[in-house]
């Protein structure tokens, strides 16, 4: 049984003394040199990793064609070359035009009377030999509304306008009906366009004439105190107060105490500087309703600064002298006894 454990002792004396070995060998041993510039490194050795796939080559990329140029900016025809035209999208005084190509046949137009300062809005007129005509055309009180305008050579048929006249009654209902209701939708849009536009104006004129509101003003910090010293580097209607934790570094000077405040005495001080509060101004004095007496002086509690016609004075601190409460006892109780005596002796 002893041979065995002293056979695994020495086991595992002799892994760990192992391990130790290989340990110092791995971290002495010199690192290996760096392969030379410009040189591969090393391949692989056979079987170790099997070799990648061969994928195939990607087509060439598709070449994208050339953006067409965007168009010039405009602030009339005259800005444009001569197939083209100002055309402004949205609320034209916002905004600046751009120069577009005239409308050929079939495409949507707008008219030439209708050009505003020598731009037109969303389209351009026809091209020249074309001529700009509507589909259908409604009389209103404000005046003929052109729907669908397309460019169409002069004198085709496949266009003709039909005029219809709202306030005229016709025999059709249907279209007497719908031109009414056309009528309507155009009076509500510009109603609406109007109304827009007046609101903004609105909001804007108000939110640049309301008055802003006041900031919140704070109430002004008080000024922080003079350090100091001593009394002298202070005011005349000041002392040199100190906090007994930090009385050794600066004080800050403090107003005297007026009639009411507590107080210090005027010779409480300390290398001309008071404890907590400084004594009270000229004319008045600190005086305490309790004092204490010692054999090294007086202990005053509650001081505070009162006038010299309303001070009191001072209580008297010197200690009362007791009678001796016993001895009278005892005198009292012999003189009883005395006179019982007497009277039992003359009975």
């Amino acid at each position: 049984m002893g041979v065995e454990i002293t056979g695994i002792l020495k086991m595992k004396y002799l892994i760990v003394i192992a391990l130790c070995v290989f340990l110092v060998v791995e971290v002495t041993a010199p690192p290996p040199p760096p392969p030379p510039r410009g040189s591969r490194p090393p391949p692989p050795p056979k079987g170790s990793r099997p070799p990648p796939p061969s994928r195939g080559t990607r087509p060439p990329r598709p070449t994208r064609g050339t953006r067409p140029p965007r168009p010039a900016p405009c602030d009339a025809a005259e800005d444009c070359e001569a197939d083209q035209c100002c055309v402004v999208s949205g609320p034209f005084f916002f905004r600046k035009g751009k120069c577009v190509k005239l409308a050929t046949e079939g495409k949507s137009c707008s008219p030439e009377e209708l050009a505003l300062n020598g731009r037109f809005i969303g389209r351009c007129p026809c091209a020249e030999g074309l001529s700009c005509e509507p589909r259908r055309t409604v009389e209103t009180k404000q005046g003929i509304i052109r729907i669908n305008d397309r460019c169409v050579k002069p004198g085709s048929s496949t266009v003709e306008p039909d005029v219809e006249v709202t306030d005229s009654v016709t025999t059709d209902s249907g279209e007497s009906n719908e031109s009414k209701e056309s009528e309507e939708e155009a009076q509500i849009i510009i109603n609406m366009k109007y109304l827009v536009i007046v609101a903004l104006c609105t909001f804007l004129v108000v939110e640049a004439t309301a008055a802003k509101h006041p900031k919140s003003t704070r109430p002004p910090r008080p000024p922080k105190p003079q350090k100091c010293y001593t009394s002298e580097d202070c005011e005349a209607d000041e002392c040199c107060v100190g906090d007994p934790k930090k009385f050794f570094k600066r004080a800050e000077c403090r107003k005297l105490e007026v009639e009411g405040n507590r107080c210090s005495e005027e010779d409480a001080h300390f290398k001309g500087r008071y404890l907590l509060r400084c004594p009270c101004v000229e004319g008045l004095t600190c005086e305490s309703k309790q004092v204490s007496g010692r054999k090294d002086g007086k202990l005053r509690f509650n001081a505070r600064c009162v006038g010299n016609s309303t001070s009191s004075p001072e209580p008297d601190t010197s200690e009362p002298t007791e009678a001796p409460e016993s001895g009278s006892t005892e005198s009292g109780s012999s003189e009883s006894k005395s006179k019982e005596s007497a009277e039992v002796f003359l009975a």
